[in-house]
């Protein structure tokens, strides 16, 4: 969950244009809520149902990362050389 915030800051700063300040704490401030989300949800299932669960949860919200990252490539224009 954190460890891509580095690679997607850097995507979005190249993008933003002028706005970059606003775009990179807008996409920290979120990256935040999501693990503060996920990681609560992730721990609740770890202690009732097990490890599995609790991968579960993680691996749903990867998944819909990856989802997203899939959609953003697909509709990128792209740059001439």
């Amino acid at each position: 969950m954190g460890l891509a915030a580095p690679t997607s800051a850097a995507i979005l700063a190249s993008r933003a244009g002028e706005g970059k300040g606003q775009v990179l704490s807008l996409s920290e401030s979120l990256n935040n809520l999501t693990i503060l989300v996920v990681l609560p949800i992730a721990a609740m299932q770890l202690d009732a149902l097990g490890a599995i669960r609790a991968a579960l949860v993680v691996a749903v919200f990867l998944a819909i990362g990856v989802f997203l990252a899939i959609a953003d490539l697909a509709t990128r224009k792209p740059t001439p050389p």
